[in-house]
């Protein structure tokens, strides 16, 4: 049986007392993920680095757990930073594939740093598989677990 991709779509936010500076750090260091969200991102593999040292492609493996969906996915990832108010995560491929992944961070500076997170992705995934609001609750997971590491980060 052939499985075609599903559209998943979320988003999440959060107002953390966390420097802007401090939160881009955190977000840049694609490669520190699976310290700070161990349950989502189970590996991540640096391809390419940019200046300074910075990730610009990395094969990530993404664990997914909802119900049912119990999947990983081991997907090819552009990286690009716009210092210190975006980082974007964007799959790339040297085949061709209907397969779909972009995650985009955006910081902006409140009395705090307010802290988004968009996930637009087409993965296979059965059709019996519910999948309506998973987007939204990797979202707000990984929302989660940024704030939850920045506060345990010392000043």
């Amino acid at each position: 049986m052939a499985v075609h991709p599903r559209e998943f779509r979320g988003e999440a936010a959060a107002e953390v007392p966390a420097a802007l500076e401090d939160c881009y750090r955190l977000l840049a260091a694609v490669d520190r993920y699976p310290d700070w969200c161990p349950d989502v991102i189970r590996g991540v593999e640096i391809l390419d680095r940019g200046a300074g040292g910075q990730p610009t492609r990395v094969r990530m493996t993404i664990h997914i757990a909802r119900g049912a969906l119990q999947r990983e996915f081991g997907l090819f990832l552009a990286v690009d930073v716009e210092s210190p108010r975006l980082v974007r995560l964007t799959r790339f491929t040297d085949h061709a594939t209907n397969q779909e992944f972009n995650a985009t961070w955006q910081l902006r500076p409140a009395h705090s740093t307010r802290m988004s997170l968009q996930l637009d992705a087409k993965l296979r995934v059965p059709w019996y598989i519910r999948a309506r609001g998973a987007a939204d609750a990797i979202a707000n997971g990984f929302v989660d677990a940024a704030c939850t590491a920045l506060a345990a980060t010392p000043p």
